[in-house]
């Protein structure tokens, strides 16, 4: 069956990432956002930090080209830019931001039940402690939003040798 198939590539490709992430409460690093137009030759990149508190959601800090914040929790979305409030959207008055925050929320988790209800999921697997998922959106809205995204991340090692034994 499909599913079933689709349950197998998942459990290949990306059991290491999946146990990793369903496991932590907070995860913090680093990103590359690269959006490609097709009126400019190259991609418009962005690089910065975030945090995922699981309990709480993400803090997504974008620091070149230009310095801006956006937090998104269940409850809503705030972006500030060069430190003042640019946008503040509530999930209760908008519902496409309920959905919004459901979908980076699932990605920051990795929780691909929840992405698969909204997108194509496909994974090459990993290559040099790296991983990637694919996805392609499978409605419409979320498709006027961008054609395709790829998530990749960095396996980390479950335990760090020290002198004199293991921690």
């Amino acid at each position: 069956s499909s599913k079933a198939a689709t349950g197998a590539w998942k459990s290949r490709a990306l059991a290491r990432p999946f146990a990793q992430l369903s496991a932590a409460r907070v995860v913090k690093g680093r990103f590359t956002h690269q959006k490609h137009l097709r009126e400019i030759a190259k991609p418009l990149v962005a690089r910065g930090e975030f945090i995922f508190a699981r309990e709480l959601g993400v803090y997504w800090h974008t620091l070149a080209p230009f310095d801006s914040v956006v937090v998104l929790t269940p409850a809503g979305i705030l972006e500030k830019s060069e430190g003042a409030d640019a946008l503040r959207l509530s999930a209760e008055e908008q519902p496409a931001v309920r959905v919004i925050a459901q979908v980076f929320l699932a990605l920051f988790a990795l929780d691909l039940n929840t992405l698969e209800r909204s997108f194509r999921l496909s994974s090459p697997g990993e290559a040099d402690r790296r991983w990637t998922v694919n996805l392609e959106p499978r409605d419409g809205a979320i498709a006027g939003a961008f054609v395709r995204a790829v998530v990749s991340g960095v396996l980390h090692p479950a335990y760090v040798p020290r002198r004199g034994g293991v921690c």
